[in-house]
């Protein structure tokens, strides 16, 4: 799975953005918290989720691209403002 920065076309080489970037094995260890929270959830927001990790929103946001990026989470319906997020592989669409 990709570990690069998956926001560096929105910061542009943004010298503070870049120096602020999580390490690969931070971003490796909160993208598999993510997702085992998907996982056991039968569609868990973006929201949600930062407030079970106890997380600010934009910490958890990145990783959540990622997975969706990698093809593993799938977003079905909204709750709020927010989309539903399932695991694809439990995902049924009726």
């Amino acid at each position: 799975m990709e570990t690069n920065d998956i926001c560096q076309n929105r910061h542009k080489g943004n010298t503070n953005s870049i120096r602020v970037n999580p390490s690969a094995a931070f971003k490796k260890r909160d993208r598999a918290k993510v997702y085992e929270i998907i996982k056991r959830s039968f569609g868990i927001t973006s929201k949600e989720i930062a407030e079970l990790m106890h997380r600010r929103l934009n910490c958890i946001s990145g990783r959540i691209s990622e997975l969706k990026q990698a093809g593993l989470v799938v977003v079905d319906g909204r709750r709020g403002d927010c989309g539903i997020l399932h695991d694809r592989n439990d995902f049924i669409k009726p």
